[in-house]
């Protein structure tokens, strides 16, 4: 999975997480808990495919003790979650990792950001850690890391300038942004596999200014974030990739979570400027935060909602739209995200759903419960 926290003394920019679910197959097949399609039968004079889904719930247990994000998984696979809280940064007070597999583990897809990191450099040498050069050498590399003993091919390695998601730079600096993109082969057991990675930098460096000992003294940050990783055998990675557009898009950060993040977000700032040195616990920065969303904090994360897709529709070409759905027969009035192109998605009151292109699909029929609601297209 994926979270994004942004922000610089003079840039506000936004803030999240992309997460995951899934559901897809081939025109007549249905993909079952192993990542392979397989042949079935649906109610109904049409033939297509029905995904059954699971409503997945990321946790804070660290610090707000609150649902950070939620996302969609294949029914059989699991799902793991990570959220670390950093009280001393003000940049990224917290960065997340989440991890999906199926049954047999031979499809994983990890969705993650990393910490800000600053650097400076000056008469007297450099400091911190300078933005790389490459981002798809440093994907490569953690990949390396994570997976040792396997040796790895690189069938192809990008990397380009692309736009800051910082927002506008400040009068005496500038904001820079590098996307990398990666894709790996290796054989493991006898069976061959494909990797796909992209990951971007964003950052900001100050411009240069002169000093009393010679030289000049710049300062900047960065943060290597929107990492998203996908592996499976190599005959199933075109499906997977189905399968990621639809954890993509059916990701969603909570706006309560996004709330607290981002007042302490401002509460370290102020313990900067107040050159308060003793680090505060998390849990007592987040005690000073409340649960109202300011108008301006639920604008950034509308904007940051919209910056997300961009970046999904970047790493998974079946990401060509997005159609939003809601439950009208549900007092929370329940929405989901999905990929243009399917005709029905289903829910029920267990937080389960279903995502089907065939037309005349019902799963209430031949069910004892009949509890299944049909969501209504927006806009349809």
């Amino acid at each position: 999975m994926k979270y994004r926290s942004i922000q610089f003394i003079y840039t506000l920019a936004f803030f999240s997480l992309a997460l995951l679910a899934t559901a897809c197959a081939q025109h007549g097949n249905v993909a079952s808990g192993d990542g392979e399609p397989k042949s079935t039968s649906t109610q109904g004079s049409g033939q297509g495919f029905v995904q059954p889904m699971v409503l997945h719930e990321a946790m804070d247990s660290e610090g707000t003790h609150k649902v950070a994000y939620s996302y969609l998984i294949p029914e059989g696979w699991n799902a793991t979650d990570s959220i670390e809280w950093i009280p001393n940064d003000m940049m990224t007070p917290e960065v997340s990792e989440s991890t999906i597999r199926n049954q047999d583990g031979s499809i994983e897809f990890v969705s993650a950001s990393g910490p800000w990191k600053a650097f400076s450099h000056g008469p007297s040498g450099d400091q911190g850690e300078a933005p790389p050069s490459s981002v798809s050498d440093i994907l490569l590399k953690d990949y390396r890391t994570k997976h040792p003993g396997i040796h790895l091919t690189v069938t192809s390695k990008s990397d380009e300038d692309v736009p800051s998601q910082l927002g506008a730079a400040p009068p005496q600096g500038r904001n820079f942004g590098k996307l990398g993109k990666l894709k790996l082969k290796f054989k493991k057991d006898g069976k061959s596999y494909l990797v796909k990675l992209q990951g971007r930098i964003d950052g900001l460096q100050l411009n240069p200014q002169p000093t009393g000992l010679g030289g000049t003294f710049y300062e900047g940050g960065w943060e290597l974030t929107d990492i998203l990783e996908v592996t499976a055998p190599t005959n199933k990675l075109d499906k997977t990739m189905k399968l990621v557009a639809i954890i993509l898009t059916t990701s969603k950060l909570d706006p309560h979570f996004f709330n607290s993040v981002v007042q302490v977000q401002k509460i370290i700032n102020d313990r900067f400027y107040q050159r308060e040195k003793q680090i505060a616990k998390i849990s007592q920065m987040i005690s000073q935060t409340n649960d109202q969303i300011s108008d301006s904090i639920m604008k950034s994360y509308q904007m940051n909602e919209g910056a997300e897709d961009k970046e999904f529709k970047k790493f998974d070409e079946y990401i060509r739209g997005v159609d939003k759905y809601k439950d009208p027969d549900s007092d929370s009035n329940k929405q989901i995200n999905l990929p243009s192109g399917y005709s029905d998605a289903w829910s029920n009151s267990n937080g389960h759903y279903i995502v089907s292109n065939q037309h005349d699909y019902n799963p209430n029929v031949g069910s004892s419960g009949n509890s299944w609601h049909r969501l209504k297209k927006q806009g349809g």
